[in-house]
């Protein structure tokens, strides 16, 4: 039977050959496998770190953008507060006016230091822009407030003029922080949507790659 299966000079039988085709198969399969394992795991790996990364990245970022948005609404509200104040100013008398002089110098205050602080807070050079003109306006209002707090209690005429200019700057600056807010908002918006795009196309990569890796190519041993 050996000699049967056995070609002149070949010195090993059909089946020995086979067997040890077999060995070699299956000795490259295992190779592959290694490998695109070791890959496998290499790319988990990078998209791991990359994965983490940016979302650190991006919660800063909304960190930062959350707490100039926080501070900003405070802001608007006590900005509409000083409105109530002139008002006061303008219209009461004797203990009332002064306690409107005072609720004035709070909320002014508390104004611009929410203004100031939702300035420090971004990091994007648009939106420091627009907060640094904000902040100016804001530091304008103040004076004028401050100035017809004074002027109502020692020149009543002055203090019409500068009533008049006071809500006037107020009016302008009211707009201009809907403004700035509605671009904090769609800053904080824009990030989310970065990171989010950045993060399917990341592991989007894998369901489609993992088919290839898995076919290690080989000579059938039928």
């Amino acid at each position: 039977m050996q000699a049967r299966n056995a070609r002149p000079g070949w010195g090993k039988t059909y089946q020995e050959i086979g067997a040890s085709w077999m060995k070699l198969t299956i000795k490259r399969r295992l190779y592959g496998l290694t490998i695109i394992g070791l890959l496998f795991v290499a790319g988990v790996s990078a998209t791991g770190y990359w994965g983490i990364t940016s979302v650190t990245k991006t919660t800063t970022q909304l960190a930062a953008v959350g707490v100039a948005i926080r501070n900003h609404i405070e802001a608007s509200t006590y900005n509409d507060m000083t409105r109530e104040d002139i008002y006061a100013i303008c219209i009461k008398k004797g203990q009332d006016q002064q306690d409107a002089v005072a609720n004035w110098a709070t909320h002014s205050k508390l104004l611009g230091d929410r203004s100031s602080a939702a300035r420090a807070a971004v990091t994007d050079p648009a939106l420091q822009a627009t907060l640094d003109g904000e902040g100016r306006m804001v530091q304008e209002y103040q004076s004028a407030g401050d100035a017809l707090a004074k002027a109502v209690v020692s020149d009543p005429a002055a203090a019409v003029t500068a009533a008049g200019r006071t809500l006037e700057l107020y009016t302008g600056l009211q707009q201009e922080m809907q403004d700035s807010g509605n671009q904090l908002d769609e800053s904080a918006k824009q990030v989310e949507r970065g990171a989010s795009g950045a993060g399917c196309r990341c592991f989007s990569c894998w369901p489609a790659a993992l088919p290839r890796c898995g076919r290690s190519p080989h000579r059938s041993t039928n």
